[in-house]
């Protein structure tokens, strides 16, 4: 299904391209998820020492741990309401548990907060987890004049980085 409407544009199925309009899934769609899981593992391991101390191992199993334990938490939540009520506490609960696990203090909430967010932003302009031929055909899709949107159940931060480690933001 991911390479169907790729093949009916190089076959010339669509003859008016201006009327159509693709919309795009992150996870699973665009990227891997089984690669981008070990990958922000390892990402988490990079920048938090630098923020918050503690050893890199350490914070990549508390990563895994922690996103175990908020995500489920976190699940019935996502599914019923708009994620931009809960973000914050979803952040400050994913940092918290990962201190408490790697032994370090948690900081106040609003600090908690803006390093999860610097995280984030660090971690996702840095996985390289787009299913091969993505990127090339995203841009075929744009050079011929289709209208792209992505979609996501992920923070709207979030997307926009995975899209600029792509290379496709614009």
């Amino acid at each position: 299904p991911r390479h169907f409407l790729c093949k009916a544009l190089q076959k010339g199925v669509y003859s008016s391209l201006s009327q159509l309009t693709v919309f795009l899934d992150d996870g699973g769609g665009m990227n891997d998820n089984e690669l981008r899981g070990p990958q922000w593992q390892q990402l988490v391991g990079e920048f938090m020492p630098t923020r918050l101390g503690g050893r890199k191992r350490e914070w990549s199993r508390a990563n895994r741990e922690a996103f175990e334990e908020v995500f489920i938490q976190y699940q019935p939540r996502w599914q019923q309401e708009p994620l931009s009520r809960f973000w914050h506490d979803y952040l400050f609960d994913w940092l918290r548990v990962m201190c408490e696990q790697v032994g370090v203090d948690v900081p106040g909430r609003e600090e908690a907060v803006s390093i999860a967010r610097e995280a984030g932003a660090y971690i996702t302009r840095r996985v390289d987890s787009a299913f091969p031929g993505v990127v090339e055909a995203i841009r075929v899709l744009h050079d011929r004049g289709l209208v792209l949107h992505t979609a996501s159940g992920e923070h709207s931060d979030d997307l926009t980085g995975y899209l600029e480690a792509m290379g496709i933001r614009d």
